[in-house]
């Protein structure tokens, strides 16, 4: 099914931003400080717009900030774990991240149909596979279902998990 996933900003990105705005802050000052001194010339205020330009291109670039992902995913619902994998993702390189929800670990289930996603909150463990493995430790999981799945996954949650889900937006009747 399709989902979206929130994918972190790369750590050498969010670096990398961080120097190209104070480099351009830098360059600012000091065109400013020589239009002040010399005069206004075409060639500094063409420096100071191509230099604002290339930062914030860089700025909006969806990778250099955190960003949410079209992904495929699937759920797997058993009574010892809730696992979510998503595939194909573009920050690891067309890997994928695999959440692992064991069921006595689960402290709550929160369901948006606004949204259409599925708030797991618990102890969970992330498994990033790309080209290296990492994995970490969660408190939550938002699972993004496509429309017309999420009545039949929440059924299977409560069934197989025990767990009651609590509704944020709805009444619970409305669900059939």
């Amino acid at each position: 099914m399709h989902s979206k996933l929130y994918v972190k900003a790369k750590t050498g990105s969010f670096v990398l931003r961080i120097l190209l705005n104070i480099c351009l802050a830098v360059y600012l000052l000091a065109s400013i400080i020589i239009i002040i001194f010399d005069g206004i010339s075409i060639s500094i205020v063409g420096g100071m717009c191509l230099a604002a330009f290339i930062v914030l291109s860089y700025n909006r670039r969806p990778s250099a900030r955190g960003h949410y992902e079209a992904v495929q995913a699937e759920i797997i619902i058993n009574s010892d774990a809730v696992n979510i994998v998503y595939y194909q993702v573009g920050n690891l390189n067309g890997g994928k991240v695999i959440y692992k929800i064991p069921t006595e670990r689960i402290r709550g289930i929160e369901f948006s149909n606004k949204l259409c996603c599925i708030h797991f909150i618990g102890d969970m463990t992330v498994t990033y596979v790309g080209k290296k493995t990492k994995i970490e430790n969660a408190g939550n999981c938002y699972f993004y279902v496509e429309k017309g799945y999420e009545e039949s996954i929440l059924n299977e949650l409560v069934s197989k998990c025990g767990r009651d889900i609590h509704y944020m937006d709805i009444i619970k009747s409305s669900m059939k």
